[in-house]
């Protein structure tokens, strides 16, 4: 059973990705892997649209959540491929090839990093790169 912080979270990432469809899966130690679809990430890539997935620990929200992960099939349309210094590189994510999005932060707060908080700072950033 997930806590109820988590289940506050998946509302308040519902609320702030209204267009979207919201799946969690337990983990099985009061946490959730959480799976946002229909994401736009904008017209840059291919498709313009992807999952986005992440895991929020038990301990949340005195936890980052950190990192994110991305369909794997989404590519640039310029055909620029992710490269260093960007912090995304291919990996799988719950057995489903993905590409992980580490978007680490020098400074936390849990008031304003919360789940829906950092999915949208993720989203924004990809949307510029």
């Amino acid at each position: 059973m997930v806590t109820a912080d988590i289940l506050q979270g998946i509302e308040e990432i519902k609320i702030a990705f209204p267009e979207c469809a919201v799946n969690i899966a337990e983990d099985g130690s009061g946490g959730a892997y959480v799976k946002v679809d229909g994401v736009f990430i904008g017209t840059s890539y291919a498709p313009e649209s992807t999952w986005i997935g992440f895991h929020m620990d038990f301990s949340y929200p005195d936890s980052v959540v950190y990192p994110h992960f991305m369909d794997s099939s989404v590519h640039r349309v310029d055909e620029l491929m992710f490269q260093p210094p960007t912090p995304i590189t291919m990996t799988t994510w719950r057995d489903i090839s993905a590409w992980q999005i580490s978007r680490a932060q020098r400074s936390w707060d849990r008031n304003v990093d919360t789940a829906a908080g950092k999915l949208r700072k993720v989203v924004e950033w990809l949307r510029i790169i």
